[in-house]
């Protein structure tokens, strides 16, 4: 009993790798978009921060920044 039990499993888990083993390669596909998507963006964001830095700073009250279209988020 308990070998038949086994070579049972065994087989089903070697179909169940195959199947798997499918998943994970769209999985893998799928998450380097991702990845690649992740880095433009970051990219995007180190240029917008590296042009803020060569901006000559300036104080900015809470009433000039109301002006300039609402919080310090939007406005960066």
């Amino acid at each position: 009993m308990k070998l038949e039990r086994v070579s049972k499993s065994i087989r089903f888990w070697s179909l169940n790798s195959d199947n798997n083993r499918k998943k994970a390669e769209v999985v893998t596909q799928i998450n380097k978009k991702q990845r690649e998507r992740e880095r433009e963006r970051e990219g995007d964001l180190q240029f917008l921060l590296f042009q803020e830095k060569r901006r000559p700073k300036k104080v900015v009250g809470v009433k000039e920044m109301e002006k300039f279209g609402g919080s310090w988020r939007e406005v960066l």
